[in-house]
């Protein structure tokens, strides 16, 4: 009950009759107060439902009500995934501002995202403890996610062009190479984007594939994320063309932070491009300038996903096809 009403809370105004008998501090909305209060009472109650759930795990037991617990998940998620910061131009968040000195206390500027890390290993062991009885469970399955977790080694059915820039050879192995797993997360969530598109596009269709596309995330981890925090190129190219796809759609949780997200990327990435002397000086992968020369193909499909025009000088006719079926 409480994740849901967090969400209502998220999306609606509360009525004036409701508020005017709130008492709440000065300078704080009161909505906002409604908000945190149920966002509190959900996280009490996901970590009493998972505490149980170890309970039951440890008496051998498949009885226990996994759906309560994946629905509160999947919906602190979510929440975590809509809830952004002031807004403002691009140049004043994340990749362009990190805080710094970074500190074990301080706030990281992809907190929101680590949020996210925890609902992929959380079914996949209530797949294999609690499958029956589940109706989660039996939704997910039809998803087809054998298909989006990929982890074969090699470069088997992965294109020539994202091979080489992500350095993937015969010999890489999903769980040593720091991109191969990613990668081909989100070469399946491409295929899925590029069959809408071939037939006809459109958000409503876009939306409706919105939880194969957030299959991606079961291939991110703290490594990945911490690359991004420090602004490797590389991973930053996956991110950004992951959350492109997911622009795509309307969804109210999810179209603002992929949206924002892309843009801040492809804007940092296009100053990178341009030789920027200061960002520069802060991205990983030492902006070689073999690597800056490989970079602006793969920008045109972030751009265009959030109507940005590059400065960089990327030739259309040199990008990185997306048709990769």
């Amino acid at each position: 009950m409480h994740p849901t009403l967090v969400a209502s809370t998220a999306i609606d105004s509360a009525p004036s009759s409701l508020l005017s008998c709130l008492t709440t501090p000065p300078g704080l909305d009161p909505f906002a107060c409604i908000e945190a209060g149920h966002h509190l009472s959900a996280s009490q109650l996901f970590r009493e439902n998972l505490q149980g759930f170890n309970a039951a795990v440890a008496r051998e037991s498949t009885t226990f009500n996994i759906d309560a617990l994946l629905t509160t998940c999947m919906l602190l998620n979510m929440l975590s995934f809509a809830g952004l910061p002031e807004a403002g131009p691009p140049t004043s968040r994340w990749p362009f501002v990190v805080p710094a000195p970074p500190s074990p206390t301080s706030s990281r500027p992809l907190n929101w995202l680590r949020i996210q890390l925890g609902f992929g290993p959380l079914l996949a062991g209530l797949s294999t403890q609690m499958r029956e009885g589940s109706q989660w469970l039996t939704f997910f399955m039809t998803l087809g996610h054998e298909h989006f977790y990929d982890d074969r080694g090699g470069t088997i059915d992965i294109p020539y062009a994202f091979c080489a820039f992500w350095g993937i050879d015969q010999s890489s192995n999903a769980d040593t190479h720091p991109y191969l797993k990613l990668v081909r997360r989100l070469l399946a969530i491409l295929n899925v984007w590029q069959t809408v598109e071939d037939a006809g596009g459109g958000p409503d269709r876009h939306d409706e594939q919105v939880l194969r596309y957030f299959q991606f995330m079961q291939g991110v981890d703290e490594a990945f994320v911490t690359k991004l925090e420090a602004r490797d190129i590389k991973s930053l190219v996956i991110y950004g063309w992951f959350m492109a796809i997911l622009a795509s759609a309307r969804h109210w949780w999810c179209r603002v932070r992929a949206v924002r997200e892309a843009e801040g990327v492809v804007r940092w990435l296009d100053v990178w491009c341009c030789g920027d002397h200061e960002v520069s000086n802060v991205a990983m992968g030492n902006g070689s300038a073999q690597l800056r020369a490989e970079v602006p193909p793969w920008l045109p499909f972030i751009a265009k996903a959030v109507g940005y025009e590059l400065k960089s000088g990327a030739d259309t006719r040199q990008r990185v096809s997306v048709n990769v079926q």
